[in-house]
């Protein structure tokens, strides 16, 4: 067939690889004429399988590819628009310019629906408040077995494990409609999470591999290469072995199904395949990747590998998981829901191959920058060029985040965790200006102000807690586990005992409870006033609301069939309700994105420009996540209000919009830091134009720099240079203060003898050093004793304990204590409780705000 031309040489070699395999497996059971016309036979049925789903993918791709350049023709600007159109494919343009759908949107869209078919599963099985344990963990166990086809006896973990394989029904359903081939399994149970290094370390304990591994070193301190490769190749076939010698007992061989044979693996071809797995997830997916080739493999093409390993029962896959995964039954299910959202809305946004159209985008974007008739146009850098494509890509993909190297990412991420637990005990007090962006959000998109404290009060219970996620409202607290978190200081080592920690925090300052009320409360707004305005055409919509829904697409002939959704009994019209499934996915990702907006949380636009393209693991993208942590909520807010402030018409109504958002912010902002003189244990600022400057730097998120307008040093005790690098470089900064400043300072002692205080006796070492102060310092700047940075524990812990300790051993304490109160005298804060003190001495001044100091 090669040499007549009817196929190429890359088919003919893959038609006589599958033949030869087929033939031997049918030579076990059949005579050998026989085996080779039944080889042949299921040849071209494999073939024809495999070509009619490329073929589909390639028209699937194409169509998204056309489907994509028609939408960027769409987007509304002037010269040099393209690379902004092609970035908003993949995330939120709030300029307003783009009333197509993008990934971020969908992926959220997808989410809120998976959570609303699971909110019982979410409600039951949330981590708890206080300990952040899963909660019902036994009758979790019971889900599992229920989900593999067995019987708990329960009846309540019988209806959730119909709820989740449901949800991951809808998913595969939805997968495989956008491209993808995932085969549908009953009583499939739950996908494998991996733990690499856990598979890679499967040999660990047996002598063979020990005595390998011994031999690997010397071979390297001896310098033979070539032995070193033979024993690593030998080092990863024992790995392998001990990985499938723990596996296959616990794999249902039975269900198994060899696509290319139809009938389950034999022996041989099970244990190739469970090689070329271990193989896989060893090397994070590397081993057999085309190099050069951007992203891999097909994205459609993924997920059928979570359905390989077909584990027997409950049992087996927990352990399974036990040994070489990570995380719960609960984790496993919501990884899986975000996951496929994910991979779901790249597929619908981008085809089949994602990768492939982030390459035809940018060739596109370059191509119509070069052959624009305006020669101004032609050499400018493209609008948009500090945010690549491929950046935005890998930001909304998660490749991002992906680590380059995993053990240091998991070392600076457990460091990054750690400082919030000591230092954002507070970030509540900053989060009260949340309020002021809700309002700002709902009278720019036509909703009703009034109301709005009320609505948020009501999402603190648990009925309105439960109907948020039942109407398509994200459950981010119970689904991630530091979804507050990410507000402030990105991404962290999930999972790590530090993320646990930083989690805590996020959970007990009520930071958490505060930023998911607020989501949900505007959410459930947006839908009431669906519902109010539902009787109406859309010319008659009010205005504001109706330039909102043409900024996302809905035109006349769109709302027409959203105004025919039957309202709820409380007259909301749900967007979970519509139903024609892609206005459902517009309108509810419109009510997700915007509820972005209203109670700002980083975007994948932010993670890409904060991260320039650099990953974790490695020293450019540690460095950029340890300067970038707690800037990332600021410098989102500024985009977010930026991109509305221009897409206002008219320089007057852009000035009464950037009015009221300085208005509002630098009001709130003052609330913040009022709130926070008064956890200080002092009166609250006068009002002055040091502390304006500081209300309005606090107001947008950037309140670290405003401590700058007043002193030398920021609330921490760090330096403007040092706040600027970031909470790590702080962190080295005081460790090597504390450490190697004492140490000179001990040899210079020893050198030169003690110092003299002012009556001509020599110092005490504690008295040179100031080692007592600087350990209360340190103990109370890194909350080494756990709750105490709490906002409202912090003024009762440092004048009952921290003060107290200093007492006991800093000699110097009085003369310290009057520095600072002289210090904040002279910025117009007194004490309400002194230093010291065990009581109050009187209640806070409030007459000092209108004090002129």
């Amino acid at each position: 067939m090669i040499e007549r031309g009817e196929i190429d040489a890359a088919r003919g070699a893959r038609m006589k690889e599958l033949f030869d395999r087929l033939e031997t497996r049918y030579r076990q059971s059949m005579a050998p004429d026989a085996a080779a016309a039944e080889a042949s036979e299921q040849t071209l049925v494999v073939l024809a399988r495999e070509a009619a789903l490329k073929k589909r993918q390639s028209l699937l791709q194409v169509a998204a590819q056309s489907r994509a350049a028609e939408n960027m023709k769409r987007f509304t600007g002037g010269p040099g628009k393209a690379r902004s159109a092609a970035l908003a494919l993949f995330d939120r343009d709030w300029q307003g310019r783009a009333p197509y759908q993008n990934v971020e949107e969908l992926r959220k869209s997808l989410l809120g629906q998976a959570h609303a078919m699971m909110d019982g599963v979410l409600d039951r099985y949330h981590r708890g408040f206080l300990t952040g344990m899963i909660r019902n963990k036994a009758e979790l166990v019971q889900l599992a077995r229920e989900a593999f086809g067995e019987a708990s006896g329960n009846p309540m973990a019988k209806a959730l494990a119909d709820a989740w394989t449901e949800t991951a029904e809808f998913l595969r359903m939805r997968f495989n409609a956008a491209g993808g081939d995932i085969a549908k399994l009953e009583k499939w149970g739950f996908p494998q999470h991996h733990e690499s290094r856990a598979v890679r370390g499967a040999a660990d304990e047996l002598p063979l591999y020990q005595s390998l591994e011994a031999r690997l070193k010397a071979a390297r301190a001896a310098g033979d290469a070539a032995e070193e490769t033979r024993v690593g190749i030998a080092m990863i076939e024992v790995a392998s072995q001990a990985w499938r010698e723990y596996v296959k007992p616990r794999l249902d061989r039975e269900r198994m199904i060899d696509a290319e044979t139809g009938m389950p693996f034999d022996d041989a071809a099970l244990d190739a395949a469970l090689d070329g797995v271990f193989r896989t997830i060893r090397t994070e997916g590397w081993e057999g990747r085309s190099l050069g080739v951007m992203g891999g493999a097909k994205l459609a093409n993924r997920h059928g590998d979570h359905r390989f390993l077909i584990f027997r029962d409950a049992d087996s896959w927990l352990e399974y998981q036990d040994r070489f995964g990570s995380g719960t039954v609960y984790d496993a299910m919501m990884g899986h829901l975000e996951r496929m959202s994910r991979d779901i809305a790249h597929l619908e946004i981008l085809g089949p191959n994602p990768s492939a159209t982030v390459k035809w985008l940018s060739d596109l974007v370059e191509q119509q920058r070069q052959v624009t008739p305006d020669s101004k146009v032609t050499g400018q850098a493209p609008k948009g060029f500090f945010i690549g494509i491929e950046e935005m890509y890998e930001s909304t993909s998660g490749a991002l985040s992906a680590p380059v190297n995993p053990r240091v990412a998991e070392l600076m991420g457990s460091v990054r965790s750690t400082l919030v637990a000591a230092q954002l005990g507070s970030a509540m007090l900053s989060a009260v200006t949340d309020v002021g962006w809700t309002v700002m959000a709902r009278i720019h998109r036509g909703l009703p102000v009034t109301g709005t404290a009320l609505d948020l009060a009501r999402m603190f219970t648990k009925a309105e807690r439960r109907e948020a996620v039942r109407t398509g409202l994200i459950a981010e607290e119970a689904s991630r586990l530091l979804a507050a978190q990410n507000r402030y200081a990105d991404e962290v080592a999930i999972g790590s005992k530090a993320a646990w920690l930083a989690e805590r925090t996020m959970k007990l300052s009520m930071l958490a409870p505060w930023t998911q009320a607020g989501k949900w409360a505007f959410g459930r707004g947006m839908a009431s006033t669906m519902g109010s305005v539902a009787e109406r055409p859309l010319e008659q919509v009010p205005r504001a609301f109706q330039r909102m829904l043409r900024e996302y697409g809905v035109d006349g002939a769109a709302w027409e069939k959203i105004r025919s959704t039957p309202l709820r009994d409380d007259g909301f019209l749900e967007p979970i309700d519509i139903a024609d499934p892609h206005l459902r996915d517009r309108v509810l990702g419109m009510v997700l994105t915007e509820t972005d907006a209203a109670v700002p949380s980083v975007t994948a636009t932010g993670r890409a420009m904060l991260q320039f393209g650099l990953r974790p693991g490695e020293f450019g993208g540690e460095l950029l996540k340890s300067l970038g942590q707690y800037k990332s909520f600021g410098a989102t807010l500024i985009l977010m209000q930026g991109g509305r402030m221009l897409a206002i018409k008219g320089n007057a109504n852009r000035l009464a919009y950037l009015a009221g958002v300085t208005t509002i912010g630098t009001s709130l902002g003052l609330l913040s830091l009022w709130m926070r003189d008064l956890r200080n244990g002092e009166d609250p600022s006068p009002i002055n134009a040091t502390t304006l400057g500081r209300s309005w730097l606090q107001g947008v998120g950037f309140g670290v720099f405003g401590d700058f307008l007043k002193a030398s040093t920021s609330e921490r005790g760090g330096t403007f240079g040092e706040t600027l690098a970031g909470p790590t470089a702080g962190l080295i900064t005081d460790v090597g203060r504390f450490g190697v400043g004492n140490a000179a300072q001990v040899i210079t002692r020893l050198t030169d003898g003690p110092d003299l205080k002012r009556d001509g006796t020599p110092k005490s070492w504690n008295e040179e050093l100031k080692l007592g102060r600087e350990s209360v310092n340190m103990a109370k700047r890194y909350n080494l004793v756990p709750g105490t940075n709490l906002w409202y524990s912090r003024i009762a812990s440092e004048r009952l304990l921290f003060d107290q300790m200093q007492m006991l051993f800093d000699p110097g304490y009085e003369d310290s204590w009057k520095a600072i109160a002289r210090a904040h005298a002279e910025e117009g804060r007194e004490a309400w409780w002194e230093r010291g003190a065990m009581t109050p001495s009187r209640a806070p001044d409030w007459g000092n705000t209108g004090r002129n100091r």
